[in-house]
């Protein structure tokens, strides 16, 4: 296995650079010992990285290697799949508190009164960023008895989640999505993931990305789930769709299926950060973990 990487930047200029000029002369070195029995154990670098310093766009140096100062390290460039994979590893869900964005955690009865919201609070918190105040509510309904179009009895619940900034004396809904499991006969799973609401900036531009992650199914055995990961920066949304991992459980099970929207696929950043959530909670366990989101 791959031990924990280690980087330094290295800001210098490269003469004749083929192709379009970075926008930065900063070089990022990527330090990665080798795996266990691979060569001596001394460490290669990964790779020449150019970045803008806000981390929106990343380049690889053309045509000339990067200036390393070990000379037994060993240059590899990277492919772009690898870069998004490193970039992911390097942008850590702490790098919300090293741009200057504070979250804070809000029980479910000090959210303000004036505040609308359907459901049980499952999940909030509060921040500041370019946007102002912040808060984010995470809600779902109890099961509600229905019936079914043959008269049979049924059952139906809705998750919430809603983005409120601080207006004057009051607050001002930015953005509300829903989902639901209706009208079901057999058992409903409409879950937040424990641990999954994260409030971040990522791509460091003053603005908040928020993301949670949910299942959903009407099922009555052990059957794969419908999952979802949202993703919102401002009033933006992204998202990935797919199912749970039922591997975990035993045999004989199909991979999950997973599918990034095409906003989300236009930013790279975004989504190695999206990728990397949806990975931490694809599998299902047993017992289901439990816990607020």
């Amino acid at each position: 296995m791959w031990q924990r990487a280690s980087e330094r930047m290295i800001c210098t200029d490269f003469p004749a650079i083929r192709g379009p000029r970075p926008p930065y002369p900063c070089q990022l070195l990527i330090r990665l010992p080798r795996p266990s029995g691979v060569g001596t154990g001394r460490s290669r670098v990964f790779g020449s990285i150019h970045l803008h310093p806000i981390l929106n766009t990343a380049y690889r140096t053309a045509g000339h290697p990067p200036r390393v100062h070990r000379p037994d390290s060993t240059v590899i460039m990277l492919r772009s799949s690898v870069l998004l994979s490193l970039l992911a590893l390097l942008l850590a869900p702490g790098a919300a508190a090293s741009q200057g964005i504070e979250v804070r955690r809000v029980a479910p009865r000090d959210v303000p009164r004036s505040v609308v919201y359907r459901g049980e609070v499952e999940g909030a918190r509060q921040w500041r960023d370019r946007l102002g105040d912040n808060l984010l509510l995470l809600a779902r309904t109890d099961e509600l008895p229905v019936l079914d179009e043959y008269g049979q009895d049924a059952k139906t619940r809705e998750l919430y989640a809603y983005h409120y900034v601080r207006e004057g004396a009051g607050y001002r809904l930015l953005w509300q999505t829903t989902d639901f499991v209706r009208v079901c006969g057999l058992d409903i799973v409409l879950d937040f993931a424990p641990g999954s609401l994260q409030v971040t900036d990522v791509d460091a531009d003053g603005t908040a990305e928020t993301s949670y992650v949910y299942t959903l199914a009407c099922r009555g055995g052990v059957d794969p789930s419908d999952m979802k990961l949202i993703l919102h920066e401002g009033a933006a949304k992204y998202a990935i769709r797919g199912s749970t991992d039922m591997r975990p459980l035993g045999p004989g099970y199909p991979p999950p299926s997973m599918e990034v929207d095409a906003a989300l696929a236009r930013n790279p950043v975004l989504r190695a950060h999206a990728e990397r959530q949806w990975r931490r909670f694809v599998r299902e366990t047993a017992p289901p973990a439990e816990g607020p989101p």
